[in-house]
């Protein structure tokens, strides 16, 4: 199977909508098992770090569940003790930095090597 096949049922959330970081900052846990579906959907959460207890509450549905590919988290920053984030998730998640697109991928133009076909 492709590791990177397509979500069928996926649940988006973002910690930009005020309303959502004030319920997490209330119940964490809750939030994170009314918005997965108790667990039968993907939950894609961005900004994650402007919440960083939510950390702590995964882990625990991690382990509780043992269940891969619950969580997709996204964020402007990296996840660290600089963003507030006590919880590493070590072993548990895998990460992997984004790099802005280039002029070329943005006008959507193939890869020409600099120096030709060698």
């Amino acid at each position: 199977m492709n590791q990177w096949c397509q979500l069928e049922n996926a649940n988006y959330i973002t910690f930009d909508e005020k309303e959502i970081a004030q319920r997490t900052q209330k119940a964490p846990a809750q939030l994170l098992i009314d918005e997965n579906a108790y667990q039968n959907t993907h939950l894609i959460i961005d900004e994650a770090q402007k919440v960083p207890h939510i950390f702590d509450s995964i882990k625990a549905l991690v382990d509780k569940n043992r269940r891969n590919r619950a969580f997709t988290l996204s964020g402007s920053v990296e996840f660290s003790s600089k963003s507030g984030v006590r919880e590493s998730l070590a072993g548990r998640m895998v990460n992997t930095r984004l790099y802005p697109f280039t002029l070329r991928e943005i006008n959507n133009k193939g890869f020409v090597a600099p120096l030709g076909n060698i």
